[in-house]
């Protein structure tokens, strides 16, 4: 019985890693189209979840943890709201 427990427990950890690595980390800058200059404060959330962030003053932002093929929404008072799908982006 001992044997089966530790055997699950070690199953559920090898599981939790597969998990995680199928998960990966997405960068990125926000910058005005018009002239280049980058934007602070947009507000950036993986469709579908509650999961977002803003931008800093440098219009640079960072989620961890994306599940593969999401899709990031961006909006900004007075800009067309954005949709990316993340993809196999570089």
């Amino acid at each position: 019985m001992k044997k089966i427990r530790l055997l699950l427990a070690a199953l559920l950890l090898f599981a939790g890693n597969v998990l995680e690595a199928q998960t990966s980390t997405v960068t990125g800058t926000v910058v005005d189209a018009a002239d280049g200059s980058p934007m602070i404060g947009v507000t950036a959330v993986i469709k579908g979840t509650r999961t977002g962030v803003s931008t800093d003053i440098n219009g640079k932002y960072e989620f961890r943890n994306v599940p593969p093929a999401s899709t990031l929404v961006y909006q900004f008072i007075g800009y067309k709201t954005q949709e990316i799908s993340v993809g196999n982006q570089a």
